[in-house]
């Protein structure tokens, strides 16, 4: 049916739409594909799962689930975080000049908040001190400022 609903639009636009016609090659469906298909997504699932049991943030689960299905093996930390600032429209960037490092630790701007990571841990710059901080709390405070 889909088929003859696509020959169908290409034939009422006009000349070139015929031409097209040759363009098409149908998918190939058989048992095996869709069992191999349909095998990958439940493999895709279960690993998906296995993720959020690990992560108790939200902001942190959905970015490495991104990067598990762009078959990103095992991301690291900061490639969380920067998937999570992309991902929400938020700039992240290493911070440079003299405050640019705090003990040994890169600093970065998650937006205009001054962080650092240490193992799997975020530390913000809030009220004078270096705090621990929440990746879905970050997010939150980087939208205020």
């Amino acid at each position: 049916m889909y088929s003859v609903l696509m020959m169908a639009q290409l034939a009422s636009q006009g000349g070139n739409g015929i031409a097209k016609l040759a363009d098409l090659e149908p998918e190939r469906l058989g048992y095996h594909s869709v069992l191999a298909r349909r095998s990958l997504q439940e493999k895709q699932k279960v690993q998906e799962a296995f993720v959020k049991m690990d992560y108790t943030s939200l902001g942190e689960t959905a970015a490495r689930i991104r990067l598990q299905r762009r078959n990103v093996a095992e991301p690291t930390f900061r490639d969380v975080v920067e998937e999570l600032a992309r991902e929400r429209d938020i700039v992240f960037q290493p911070r440079m000049g003299a405050n640019a490092t705090k003990d040994g630790k890169q600093v970065f701007l998650f937006g205009e908040l001054p962080m650092f990571m240490e193992d799997d841990v975020v530390f913000c710059y809030i009220d004078s001190s270096w705090k621990p901080i929440s990746l879905d709390l970050l997010v939150e405070r980087a939208r205020k400022s």
